[in-house]
């Protein structure tokens, strides 16, 4: 369904645009992905009226119960189910949020199950109020299970930062690392634990030695107060940041 104030509809060419608080409801009645865009594409086929394509123009949203993004705009192909992000794209996937300069999200069955990150990707999570664990690398490809993150794997240029605590919660310090390829594993929506390959590096550092320089990554940015909350909050094109 794609539903908007102002449309067009060229049955002969095989296309319609919306705009106007542009959305499209795409998925079944138990979890439905709700996209808005200033300015929504469909490209159908003709002769049997199914949708072949969607883009999305400018302040593009959307928001599903187990993942949610923002970017400039989007390409979403129907036949092999991929989603192409660009323009500043950020996905959050549970407690984890995820940006590069291009993201693709390989999807079926109603499901995600791989996400493809390009360039500047970092993956992030929230450890406190004040410290975020970040991992950074040229490729980083993530898999899903049941619509889980579970595993990442991360290629080129990998950096790390974690904070490690005691199991009473109190911090330890940051290991800081880097390497030419790591792979995360995922367990209960947050990182379990990193493991290196290649030549790795890292020292752990007390937190009365903590320097923006040490725990945080460069290009790193917690993006929390772009993360659509709902199904209407995907209408909100506010671009802030924290």
């Amino acid at each position: 369904i794609i539903k908007g104030n102002f449309g067009e509809y060229w049955r002969s060419k095989g296309y319609t645009l919306i705009t106007g608080e542009a959305v499209a409801l795409m998925g079944d009645t138990k979890d439905t992905l709700f996209l808005h865009a200033d300015t929504l594409k469909a490209v159908f086929d003709t002769a049997t009226n199914d949708i072949k394509q969607l883009f999305a123009w400018k302040n593009t949203r959307f928001f599903k119960k187990d993942i949610q993004g923002v970017c400039d705009s989007l390409y979403f192909n129907y036949p092999d189910s991929v989603i192409k992000l660009f323009g500043l794209p950020i996905i959050w996937s549970e407690e984890n949020q995820l940006t590069a300069d291009t993201i693709i999200i390989y999807t079926g069955n109603q499901s995600v199950k791989e996400l493809h990150m390009y360039s500047n990707a970092i993956m992030s999570s929230s450890d406190s109020l004040s410290y975020y664990n970040q991992i950074k690398g040229r490729v980083m490809k993530g898999y899903f299970k049941n619509n889980e993150l579970k595993v990442v794997d991360v290629t080129g240029n990998a950096e790390s930062v974690y904070f490690v605590r005691e199991e009473n919660g109190s911090l330890v310090g940051v290991n800081k690392a880097q390497g030419r390829r790591m792979k995360i594993f995922v367990e209960n929506k947050k990182i379990n634990f990193i493991t290196y390959f290649e030549k790795s590096e890292g020292n752990m550092y007390p937190e009365q030695n903590f320097t923006q320089e040490i725990i945080r990554l460069k290009g790193f940015v917690w993006y929390i107060a772009q993360r659509p909350k709902d199904k209407n909050d995907v209408l909100r094109n506010s671009r802030g940041q924290t």
